[in-house]
């Protein structure tokens, strides 16, 4: 699934690498509040620009989204205008972390590499 990422800093680029190597969506660009960070690359990866093109981008075939960045009150209060613009929430799970199979993951959710994430 095409995909962008909502934060272009060190975060944005762990997310990006994380989604690389599970294979399972592919980054179409990043969006990122900082106006002067446009139409640079992160990672061989845009930044197209800020978080109010998510609806646009629905329309140009993107499907999902995953906030990375580190603030929990901003990663948050960003989530909502991702499903308000009717685009999917995503996880990025790296291959070598351990997820049990009877644990409940919640959407937006990254997990680094080798973490181990038990039972509920």
């Amino acid at each position: 699934m095409k995909v962008v990422i909502l934060g272009a800093g060190g975060h944005g680029r762990v997310v990006l690498e994380i989604l690389r190597l599970a294979g399972e969506h592919e980054a179409a660009g990043f969006l990122d509040a900082d106006p002067a960070r446009t139409g640079t690359r992160v990672g061989e990866i845009e930044v197209l620009g800020p978080v109010n093109l998510l609806a646009r981008l629905k329309r140009r075939g993107i499907k999902g989204a995953i906030v990375a960045i580190g603030d929990n009150r901003i990663r948050r209060s960003h989530a909502p205008l991702i499903e308000a613009a009717g685009l999917k929430l995503i996880n990025a799970i790296h291959p070598s972390a351990i997820v049990s199979p009877t644990a409940r993951l919640g959407r937006n959710i990254v997990i680094a590499p080798g973490a181990i994430v038990g039972v509920e």
